[in-house]
Parts: C-alpha cells; sequence; structure tokens
C-alpha cells in the first residue's frame, strides 16, 4: 500500500513525495525544519530565536523555509549577503615618494602615518584616489516578456497537449456524460415503476422523480466536466485523481457554472450584444477556481480583469473554436473526440491571459459590480419563466386542450357531480359487452359526428369522449357524460385527421381506462 502526506499549507492528502503536487510546497523542507526546531527545543543551551518573512512579514522561530508562504528564508539572506561590497583594504605605498600631510601640511615621505601629527595618509589617499574603472561584464539578457497568442500558436499549443493527454481526457469526457444520464435513468425510472405501483399518488410520485432526476443529473454532469477541467491543468493528473480533485471542486465548480450561465442568458434577454459581452467576460471563471482561493462572483469578476484590454481577441478566439466545435459535432462522435481539445484550448487562452496580466492582479469585486452581476443572473432566471408564460404556455395548451380552463373546469365540475351523485351500479370490466361507433366512416371537416353506443351500465359518471387515434388515453377531446345503457350522441365536427370514440366508466374511480373504442376519418 503506497505511503501518503497530508501537505501541511493546503492540507491535501497525496502519495508521499517532497514537493505538494497541489500547491508547490516544499514538504521535506518543513519536516527537516520541524526536526530542528524540535532538537533545539530539547537542547537547554539556548531558546529558538525569531526571523520575519521577508515576503509575507510573518514572524517565526529562525528556520531557512517560511511555515506560512513556503518563502526561502536562508537563500534570500544568502543573496543579500553577497550583494554587500567587501571593504578593500589600503594598497601598499611605495618608498621614496614624497606627499603633504592633508591633516598638517608638513611634506613628508609617501610612508602612510605623518611623523608630526600622526595622521593616517592611507584613509585619505583610499577617500579621494582615482580608482582604476573596473570592465563593464556584459548584462545578462532579459527574460523574454510574455506575448498574446495567436490563434495558430493557441492551437499549436493545445494540440501539444490535447496529443499527450487524449486517451485519459476522452475518458474523463465520457465519464461526465455517464454521471449525467445515470442519474435520469435511475431515478426516472424509479419514479415511474413507483407510480405505477400507487396510481393514486402518480401524479406527485412523477414530479419527485422528475426532481431528483434533474438535480443528480446536473450534479453528475458537473462532477465529470470538473474532473476533465482538473485533468487538463495537471498534465500528470491520472483519470482516478482528476476525478478526485472534481468531487473535491463539485460545488465551487457548479456554482460559478449556474452563475456564469444565469448572467450569460440575462445578457441575451437584454438582446444580443450584452449576451456575447459576458459570454467572453464569463469564461475564464471555471478555471479561476482551480488556479487561486476565489469562488462564485469573485471569480468571475477575476476572470474579467483578466479579459480587460484583451476583450475583442478573446471574442475572435472563443467564436472560432465554437464554429470548430459545431462542425465537427456533425461528424458522429466528433464532439466526444474534439470537446477535451475545446477545454485544453480554453485553459491555454486563460493561460496565456494570466502570464500577460500576472498571477497576482489587482481588482476591486466592489458591491455596485456584484449587485450587477447578480442583477443579470436574476433576469436570466427570469427570462425563461416569462418567455414560457409569453409564448410556451398557449402552444402547450394548443397541443394538449385537457390542460386548457375550460377543460379542468369541465372536470372540476366532473369531480363534484360524482360527489353528489353516489353510483348504485357496479362497476364492469373491460369485458362487458360495450359498443361504440359512428354513423359514418368519413367525414368532411367540422361536420357534426353522430356516435351510437350500447351495453352500458346506466351511470351518470360513464363518458364518451373524442379525441385523435394518436393522443393518449389521457387526453381530453370533445366529451360528455352519459347516464343510459344505449342511445346516440352528435358532437360538433372537427378538423382534417384520424378519430377516435372512446368510452370510460365511473369517473373519476374508472380513471382513464378505456372500455371501448371505435375509429373515423374527417378528410
Amino acid at each position: 500500500m503506497a505511503q501518503t502526506i497530508r501537505c501541511p499549507k493546503c492540507k491535501t492528502e497525496q502519495p508521499k513525495q517532497p514537493i505538494c503536487s497541489h500547491c508547490g510546497f516544499d514538504i521535506r523542507a518543513f519536516a527537516l525544519e520541524m526536526q530542528r526546531r524540535k532538537q533545539a527545543a530539547a537542547s537547554p543551551e539556548q531558546g529558538p530565536s525569531t526571523i520575519t518573512c521577508p515576503k509575507c512579514n510573518k514572524e517565526q522561530p529562525k528556520q531557512p523555509i517560511c511555515s506560512h508562504c513556503g518563502f526561502d528564508i536562508r537563500a534570500y539572506s544568502l543573496g543579500q549577503k553577497k550583494e554587500q561590497p567587501e571593504p578593500q583594504s589600503p594598497q601598499p605605498q611605495k618608498a621614496g615618494e614624497m606627499i603633504t600631510c592633508p591633516n598638517c601640511g608638513t611634506q613628508q615621505r609617501k610612508e602612510g602615518i605623518c611623523p608630526e601629527c600622526g595622521y593616517d595618509n592611507r584613509l585619505h589617499e583610499e577617500k579621494y584616489a582615482i580608482r582604476t574603472p573596473v570592465a563593464a561584464q556584459p548584462e545578462e539578457e532579459a527574460p523574454p516578456q510574455p506575448e498574446l497568442f495567436s490563434i495558430g500558436k493557441l492551437f499549436s499549443e493545445s494540440w501539444e497537449v490535447y496529443k499527450q493527454r487524449i486517451g485519459t481526457l476522452i475518458v474523463l469526457y465520457i465519464l461526465s456524460i455517464v454521471f449525467w444520464v445515470l442519474p435520469a435513468l435511475l431515478f426516472g425510472g424509479v419514479g415511474a415503476l413507483s407510480a405505477a405501483a400507487m396510481p393514486k399518488y402518480n401524479t406527485y410520485i412523477a414530479l419527485g422523480g422528475l426532481l431528483l432526476a434533474s438535480i443528480g443529473s446536473l450534479a453528475g454532469l458537473c462532477w465529470g466536466l470538473a474532473a476533465l477541467t482538473a485533468g487538463v491543468i495537471d498534465s500528470s493528473a491520472s483519470i482516478g485523481e482528476s476525478l478526485g480533485r472534481g468531487w473535491r471542486m463539485l460545488w465551487s465548480y457548479a456554482w460559478v457554472v449556474s452563475l456564469a450561465l444565469l448572467v450569460i442568458l440575462g445578457g441575451f434577454s437584454l438582446l444580443f450584444i450584452p449576451g456575447i459581452i459576458f459570454l467572453v467576460w464569463a469564461f475564464p471563471g471555471q478555471f479561476v477556481i482551480f488556479t487561486s482561493d476565489e469562488r462564485g462572483m469573485k471569480a468571475l469578476l477575476k476572470g474579467r480583469e483578466y479579459i480587460r484590454g484583451y476583450f475583442f481577441d478573446s471574442f475572435i478566439k472563443l467564436l472560432i473554436i465554437s464554429l470548430c466545435m459545431t462542425a465537427v459535432s456533425l461528424i458522429p462522435l466528433g464532439g466526444i473526440i474534439f470537446f477535451p481539445f475545446m477545454v485544453i484550448y480554453l485553459y491555454k487562452m486563460y493561460q496565456n491571459l494570466r502570464g500577460l496580466k500576472g498571477s497576482v492582479i489587482t481588482y476591486s469585486p466592489s458591491a455596485g459590480a456584484k449587485l450587477a452581476w447578480f442583477g443579470m443572473g436574476a433576469l436570466g432566471l427570469a427570462a425563461p419563466i416569462v418567455l414560457f408564460a409569453l409564448l410556451g404556455m398557449p402552444m402547450l395548451q394548443q397541443s394538449f386542450p385537457s390542460l386548457t380552463a375550460t377543460a379542468v373546469q369541465e372536470m372540476i365540475e366532473a369531480e363534484t357531480l360524482t360527489q353528489t351523485q353516489k353510483p348504485s351500479i357496479p362497476l364492469f370490466g373491460a369485458d362487458a359487452d360495450v359498443k361504440v361507433s359512428t354513423n359514418k366512416q368519413t367525414y368532411l371537416p367540422n361536420e357534426p359526428i353522430k356516435v351510437v353506443f350500447s351495453g352500458l351500465p346506466a351511470k351518470p359518471t360513464n363518458w364518451i369522449n373524442i379525441v385523435k387515434k394518436s393522443d393518449s388515453d389521457r387526453s381530453r377531446g370533445e366529451w360528455t357524460f352519459i347516464n343510459k345503457e344505449s342511445g346516440e350522441l352528435t358532437f360538433k365536427g372537427q378538423p382534417p385527421g384520424i378519430y377516435e370514440v372512446r368510452v370510460y366508466f365511473d369517473w373519476p374511480e374508472g380513471r382513464y381506462n378505456v372500455r371501448a373504442r371505435y375509429s373515423f376519418t374527417v378528410d
């Protein structure tokens, strides 16, 4: 069994190694220093002295490595000592040369010490001597400054990573699809079976199953995509390590992605341009949470700072990768193969912007900025509801007439009638001699339809329904209650189509169990 160790800085459990693979902290140096401090504490000679870290200004016991930020204090101190010039010793003076003492003005041999006043002429000579200029040393070349990647270089850099990580990243993306589909099948199947077992509560069970399936699917998808992002950022992470880090970042990832989607949707609801702007601003947020301590709205605002000054370039690069993804997705399995490459491309964009701006940037997540983004997110949440109320509900009612206000009112009246008129005849089974038909096989559009029926029990809660043949047994079209065993009924005409007359018994106990049916055509 492999040994593990916990990083003293980020507290991450990992295989035993000298350097933390998550935050870069020098675990080995920290352990050696802790051992030295224990030995020093056990020695009665002197107590530990303290030192202040030049980087984080934290006062701590004297040690070579800062226990707070991992800064190498010993190397810094040695560098400071090297920068201080060593004092030059006075050069020996040649005998026989005459000088004038700068203190008393006596002419004397150049021997260093004035015989009259005792002044050390060597100090004066060292102070005012003309020094031989030292040959200029060639300056070291400054490291190249980061530059904005071209689209070609961005694709090239992404391709190099993709070639090395293709197997791991494709597996992680397929797992994200599995995590998305599996909860929907699980909770949806359980809900369907439960609704069939308890038909009295099938509506509530179906809604509960749909809710659980939606939450589970979204959580699974976010877990898989967070693991994929972790696998892209850490080029040495295995599938298991990526899944582990993705699980730890699940809620942070889900929260920042949800905020970004709501803000983008709110921007698109204010015509097209604001949505494009927020889309470009928001894309770095998914990577900010992995490379810094920022979460949620702060991560989005920090990502916007990376975009500042490079908006148009970022927009063009995002547009190109989106068009490529759309085109490749038209090929079978093309989306599965290309999506990990797109994530690498986006991370390389973020990495390039971060290098241009610096890993530590100054930004002010003011209350006004947060309020504006939260307001846009609220607008994005309200936009689908308003859009459904304006457009979706009329279309839904047109497709399902049983959802109209009139149909609902008729159902309420039917239930009221059932409660006031108690049935005295027992419910007949499906094998009863029930017949129903129309007087014609084909009708003209809007021609009245005459229905002939027989063999029904005389009950006021039996009813006949005319709907399209393709509609489910729970659909309602032109319908009416009947309280006799046989007879004729006339219904209003219908538009062209294939229709069916259906007979139901004893509403609502009989529910939508069809006891007889007959097809006819309107043409």
